[in-house]
């Protein structure tokens, strides 16, 4: 009906440009023409007749071949692999082709006349109206990449390029959509592990690892906040490792986090520890197995993913990703994820190991006090803190007294015990700024910063010696020990390590040979140790219990 209509509207077009043309000239009256005349007239109009109808072949053809391009264009158009859409300039949908529709699974007549900004991922729509200014005011191709939202809420990146071109209906832009979704997951993953990398070869213990690790997951996979869950010494429960967001409100609910544990299947983190296998919790809300319900809902948090980290068949944390809106599985993320599991697993498992090396390097292993080389370390960064602010620092040197005896009597095991009592009761003594290590044997050290002169360091002696002489029960005995105290004074007694320690250590022998069970000041008055206090010191010594 509408190819008639047009035939017609173009004849009757042609007859008034004939008969305009024609009213403009002086046409001879027919009646007065010669028979030669009429003739040539004729064979004119035949002429004319005969061009007419070649030149309406010419276009019945030409239109055939129009047709023809349009219905190849549509063809291809609407069986393209890619989305095709076209926008004007405030990105309105003019066309769509299936790929296009299907990109965002929605019917291909409900995207039409709708902005295309409304499936365009909040944080991305300033990328895509940049696009589209660019596109009309430049005249060339646009590229850019966005995250859309689909139909179903979720979400895949995509790469657009297009360029304005000029149409019956003005100008528009024609641009090509790609999902580019699966380079993206593989591009992210290098990314995370290339940023994981780095940042953990830079951390320099286990609690800053795992901080990285929660902080870079939450910021390329998108999620608001992140949680981590660790065995506890004896490996019977999970307790909160850390946590990490960007939102401020969530601070209560971490806080109250660090008063739960998990065992094993219980709760979220419970539940993976013991299958070892990652959990989707579209609402934690509603979720029968999730016990910080009350809590999570004053933040707002839903969905949640959760998944163990591996070092081989042990797993080692146990992961909990948060968001602030219910989304269904994402299969993706899952895989994502979990692709990373085993190697950060083995990476917290070596950083563990590299910790407890260091611990035993650096402290002793009966008492759990710093040894003699953390304290020689923490005396010389003392000492450098108070000659830069011209204060004063003890140095003590303590000593149980017959403690051979005791050992040669009760046993090892005995003597073990008391070591450990001891180590209590002088950590009980100190204040916190303070330090004591197990120098050796039966012989501890004190360093003690900012200390207001004699008195004081006198003081802490006493209390020392009183607390060391209380009766303790050991089994079924009651033992009874002594100790004697030598002290050295920063600037008095000496300004380094060496001096000071060994000026202490002289103290102590004088306070032994002055009977035990007392304290002594270093005098400066002696550089070696009187020969019957350095005999006496070689029996006590029992290198059987370092």
């Amino acid at each position: 009906m509408k190819k008639d209509k047009f035939h017609t509207d173009m004849s009757e077009d042609l007859r008034r440009r004939a008969e305009t043309q024609m009213a403009g000239k002086k046409i001879k009256d027919i009646q007065k023409m010669t028979e030669e005349e009429v003739c040539v007239m004729t064979n004119e109009l035949e002429a004319h007749k005969m061009e007419i109808e070649t030149l309406n072949k010419e276009l019945r053809r030409t239109q055939t071949k129009a047709k023809d391009a349009l219905r190849k264009y549509t063809d291809l158009y609407d069986s393209a692999p890619v989305g095709y859409f076209t926008f004007d300039k405030q990105g309105t949908i003019l066309e769509v082709n299936p790929a296009g529709a299907a990109l965002l699974d929605i019917e291909r007549c409900n995207l039409i006349d709708e902005r295309f900004q409304l499936f365009v991922k909040p944080d991305y729509i300033h990328v895509f109206n940049t696009f589209c200014t660019k596109a009309f005011e430049m005249n060339r191709k646009q590229t850019c990449k966005l995250k859309l939202m689909k139909n179903d809420k979720s979400f895949i990146y995509v790469q657009i390029e297009g360029i304005a071109i000029e149409s019956r209906k003005g100008k528009q832009c024609r641009a090509v959509i790609t999902d580019i979704t699966a380079y993206k997951h593989e591009e992210e993953k290098i990314h995370l592990f290339q940023t994981l990398l780095t940042a953990i070869a830079e951390t320099g213990d286990v609690q800053s690892m795992l901080d990285i690790i929660l902080r870079r997951v939450c910021e390329v996979a998108g999620w608001m906040y992140a949680e981590v869950w660790i065995p506890s010494s004896d490996g019977s429960y999970l307790e909160c490792g850390g946590w990490y967001s960007n939102l401020g409100h969530v601070e209560e609910f971490a806080v109250r986090s660090k008063e739960f544990t998990f065992s094993p299947g219980v709760g979220i983190p419970g539940h993976v520890w013991a299958t070892k296998q990652p959990v989707w919790i579209k609402d934690v809300a509603i979720d029968p197995n999730y016990l910080r319900a009350k809590i999570v809902e004053n933040v707002g948090l839903q969905t949640a993913f959760a998944f163990p980290l591996f070092t081989g068949a042990e797993v080692v944390a146990v992961v909990v990703l948060y968001t602030l809106e219910t989304i269904g599985k994402d299969e993706q993320l899952v895989n994502f994820v979990c692709s990373l599991s085993t190697h950060l697993g083995w990476v917290i498992k070596r950083k563990q190991l590299e910790e407890k090396m260091q611990h035993m390097a650096y402290n002793d292993v009966l008492t759990a006090l710093p040894n003699r080389l953390q304290f020689k370390d923490r005396l010389t960064i003392e000492l450098y803190r108070a000659k830069l602010n011209k204060e004063m620092l003890a140095v003590m040197f303590v000593d149980l007294d017959r403690f051979k005896v005791i050992n040669d009597t009760l046993g090892h095991a005995v003597g073990d015990q008391i070591l450990q009592c001891m180590a209590q009761r002088l950590k009980s003594c100190i204040r916190e700024m303070d330090a004591v290590s197990r120098f050796g044997g039966d012989e501890f050290t004190l360093v003690l910063p900012k200390i207001g002169g004699t008195k004081d360091a006198a003081m802490l002696a006493e209390k020392i010696i009183e607390a060391i002489r209380q009766p303790m029960t050991i089994g079924n005995r009651e033992i009874i020990t002594t100790t004697s105290v030598g002290i050295a004074l920063f600037p008095v007694n000496g300004e380094d390590v060496e001096t000071l320690m060994y000026q202490a250590d002289i103290a102590m022998y004088h306070a032994k040979e002055a009977g035990k069970n007392n304290y002594q000041f270093s005098v400066n008055l002696s550089l070696n140790k009187p020969a019957k206090l350095e005999e006496e010191r070689l029996k006590e010594d029992q290198p059987e219990l370092l």
